[in-house]
């Protein structure tokens, strides 16, 4: 079971290793230390930020919480701390989304370029198209849909728009005029 008490032994011990009465309660009470480690590691020491590197440090934009951090946190020498400057997150970011692009942006270009949304271009993915395919076939307007399916009846979508197929015009020479898939049959 574990305790918090701690005796007077304990605190006598803590001193001796440099940490006191407060530290050690709250490594005891507030971190759930184990007692042998909270009376015997001692403290970080905590270098003071002078005057003359906070001045310097908010010449090179670094204000003087990042300064404190950089020296007593992350243990950067001085002038490290003092002239590294900071890291633009949004260009940062910008570079590993970069790196972790799903879809070469050539490719994305040439999709946008011929006049394929985003949203479509992963739907025909999705529905198994080539990434050539999917970035190359041109959307069907909403006109040459009407005109299909007036004229048609969504059975001759093959044969009336060929570049507008997978596999584009050689498809449609394949097949026989009287041929009709059921994916473009409209019930």
């Amino acid at each position: 079971m574990y305790t918090f008490y701690i005796s007077p032994e304990d605190y006598k011990t803590a001193e001796q290793n440099g940490i006191s009465p407060g530290t050690l309660e709250q490594r005891i009470r507030g971190l759930a230390w184990d007692m042998k480690t909270a009376t015997t590691k001692p403290p970080r020491q905590q270098i003071p930020i002078l005057k003359e590197w906070r001045e310097r440090a908010e010449k090179n934009g670094i204000c003087y919480e990042t300064l404190r951090k950089r020296i007593n946190k992350w243990e950067w020498e001085v002038e490290r701390a003092i002239t590294q400057p900071l890291i633009d997150r949004r260009k940062n970011l910008s570079e590993i989304a970069k790196g972790r692009r799903k879809y070469p942006i050539e490719t994305l270009e040439k999709a946008e370029k011929n006049g394929i949304a985003y949203a479509t271009f992963r739907q025909r993915l999705y529905n198994g198209w080539s990434i050539e395919d999917a970035s190359t076939i041109p959307v069907m307007s909403r006109t040459d849909i009407t005109h299909i399916i007036k004229n048609e009846y969504g059975i001759a979508t093959r044969k009336k728009r060929p570049q507008y197929v997978k596999g584009g015009a050689h498809e449609q020479t394949s097949r026989s005029k009287g041929e009709v898939s059921n994916a473009t049959t409209i019930r």
